[in-house]
């Protein structure tokens, strides 16, 4: 073993094992196998460097059973090739029981609308007011199939994942929540739960609530 202290200095540096005379001057500690393979201490960092033969770019350092370590290339992850992706912002959503906002009639497509350049028709499939109990609040929810006049996909096929994001535009503090139901090539049914227990205001003239949507084929 090597030990090394100047007279100044407030540290030492340590060899241990083969060639234990030589110690590289940025090292605290070195461990060196007969084979030339070194564990270093980084007197500067603390940064520890094992090499042991296997050591390379983006390894990750395991054990077997036994617990002796080597560097082992990371596991390759799974990947999703997004192929097509389709963007809907703005699309209307209906709204029942809340001041101010006409509803359409249960099982009657609405005429179609034109938002950013998309055209498409809801209709408002299930409708469930709001109720109170002593024991329980039972929220609003209603149910709507979106009906676009042109496929979501311009190949007809059917989305694999859709993203949903709703945007209240009325300034006002309304809670919702919006999940996917069913989807074909041209239609997405949704429902819709008014989560804020009805506490704060309904919506006003000032604004709206929308959805956005993003639609992707794997």
């Amino acid at each position: 073993m090597l030990l090394l202290a100047g007279a100044t200095a407030t540290y030492a540096q340590v060899k241990i094992g083969a060639n234990a005379k030589t110690i590289g001057s940025a090292s605290n500690l070195e461990v060196e196998a007969a084979n030339g393979n070194k564990t270093i201490v980084d007197k500067a960092t603390g940064q520890v460097t094992i090499q042991d033969g296997t050591q390379g770019t983006n390894k990750i350092l395991t054990s077997d059973a036994n617990g002796a370590s080597s560097w082992q290339p990371l596991a390759s992850q799974p990947s999703f090739p997004i192929k097509l992706t389709s963007l809907f912002n703005g699309l209307i959503l209906p709204k029942s029981n809340l001041p101010g906002n006409v509803s359409p009639a249960l099982n009657t497509p609405t005429s179609a609308t034109t938002t950013n350049g998309i055209a498409y028709t809801y209709t408002m499939l299930t409708n469930r007011a709001a109720s109170v109990s002593s024991t329980q609040y039972l929220a609003p929810l209603w149910t709507v199939k979106y009906t676009f006049i042109t496929n979501i996909f311009s190949n007809g096929s059917v989305a694999d994942m859709i993203l949903l994001l709703p945007q209240n535009t009325t300034g006002l503090p309304d809670n919702f929540s919006v999940n996917l139901i069913q989807k074909t090539a041209n239609t997405l049914t949704i429902s819709i739960v008014r989560t804020d227990g009805g506490a704060n205001g309904f919506y006003g003239s000032g604004g709206d609530f929308l959805l956005d949507l993003v639609a992707f084929k794997l």
